[in-house]
């Protein structure tokens, strides 16, 4: 994943996944939302979705992305990072 993507299209991946009913379209987001949770943008993308509390399903998705960053890349987010990372998770609640 070359650049940031947008919340919306991010959401829609999400729907897609749980909702759409041609099996294709629900592998194409899988795959899509997989890529993007291995990538630096992950930390960004799930804070946002957090932050904005939509559907379950982005929430869970969400938590269960920041959850696997910081177990597996957390030397990716610089130390400064850490406390304001912190003060998000607990402003999700």
């Amino acid at each position: 994943m070359d650049s940031q993507p947008t919340l919306q299209i991010v959401c829609q991946a999400i729907y897609s996944l749980y909702h759409n009913p041609d099996t294709a379209e629900k592998e194409k987001a899988s795959t899509y939302l997989g890529e993007l949770q291995r990538s630096v943008f992950a930390w960004k993308i799930a804070d946002e979705l957090l932050q904005h509390r939509g559907d379950l399903e982005s929430c869970y998705f969400a938590a269960q992305t920041m959850r696997t960053k910081i177990q597996f890349s957390f030397h990716e987010l610089p130390s400064e990072s850490h406390s304001s990372l912190r003060d998000s998770l607990f402003k999700s609640h």
